[in-house]
């Protein structure tokens, strides 16, 4: 999910933090609610297991609960 262009897939691979190269945890960005809903209606229509783990990763370290619906 969002991986910067920069880090290869050979950096990202055998690493324990799912979120490597990701631009936006990078940055500790808090995403917009719409933009967690949209991606997690897209992997329900194209569903990747390593992406539905990224998004709730993401979720988990750098949202607010009390923010999620």
């Amino acid at each position: 999910m969002f991986c910067s262009p920069i880090s290869t897939k050979e950096e990202r691979k055998g690493e324990k933090d799912l979120l490597v190269g990701n631009i936006f945890a990078q940055k500790g960005l808090q995403l917009p609610i719409d933009v967690y809903i949209s991606l997690l209606q897209t992997v329900t229509v194209i569903p990747k297991k390593k992406h539905f783990k990224k998004i709730v990763d993401y979720l988990v370290k750098y949202e607010d609960v009390n923010r999620i619906p």
